[in-house]
C-alpha cells in the first residue's frame, strides 16, 4: 500500500475538489443539466433537403436524394444530395429509377438525368401525372428510389405521405 506523507495527500485532495468544483453551474453549485454534444457520430438528421423536398435516406445516409413535385407541370424532381443532405452531388448516370404503387398496381419509371455536364448529373426529372397524383393525393405513398452511384447500387425508401396541409385546386379532377 502506497503512503503520502499528510501534506502531499492533503495537496492530491485539494487539487482534486477544486477540478471538480470547475465542472458545476457557478449559480447553482450542480452540475450541468445537459452534456456536450458527443464528437463522431452523433448528428442531427434535417427534416427537408435544400429545396424543401421529402429526404430519401440512401445507404447508411452515404448519400441522400431529395423527392420534389410540382403540380402545374406535373413534374416529379429527384435532386441526389451529400451525406449531409445540403449540398447536391453529381453523379455519373443517366436515369433513377422510382417503383411506386399507382392505382393499387406497382409501376417503374424512369427519371432521367437534366443539366447534365461532363455525364454528371445531380437532378433527375419524370412528367407523368398518374405519379403526382399518387404522390399528392395517395394516403400512403410507399415506393423505392433506385440509384448507382461511382459503380454501387442504393435503394431508397420511400414512404411520403399525402399533403393535406396543402390546398390543392385540381380543375376537372373529383376527389
Amino acid at each position: 500500500m502506497l503512503c503520502l506523507p499528510f501534506p502531499v495527500a492533503a495537496a492530491l485532495l485539494a487539487v482534486a475538489v477544486i477540478s471538480l468544483s470547475g465542472c458545476s453551474d457557478p449559480k447553482t453549485g450542480s452540475l450541468p443539466k445537459d452534456p456536450p454534444p458527443l464528437a463522431g457520430g452523433a448528428h442531427e438528421h434535417p427534416s427537408e433537403g435544400p429545396h424543401e423536398g421529402h429526404l430519401i435516406e440512401l445507404g447508411n445516409e452515404e448519400y441522400h436524394a431529395e423527392l420534389l413535385h410540382d403540380d402545374k407541370t406535373h413534374t416529379v424532381t429527384i435532386y441526389i444530395l451529400d451525406s449531409t443532405a445540403k449540398k447536391e452531388t453529381p453523379i455519373g448516370v443517366d436515369a433513377v429509377i422510382l417503383n411506386l404503387v399507382v392505382d393499387g398496381s406497382p409501376q417503374q419509371f424512369s427519371m432521367e438525368a437534366v443539366g447534365a455536364a461532363e455525364g454528371l448529373a445531380s437532378q433527375f426529372q419524370l412528367v407523368n401525372e398518374s405519379v403526382l397524383e399518387a404522390l399528392e393525393h395517395g394516403e400512403e405513398t410507399k415506393g423505392r428510389l433506385n440509384v448507382t452511384i461511382d459503380g454501387k447500387p442504393y435503394v431508397g425508401k420511400i414512404d411520403h405521405h399525402a399533403h393535406d396541409e396543402h390546398d390543392h385546386a385540381h380543375e376537372g379532377h373529383a376527389h
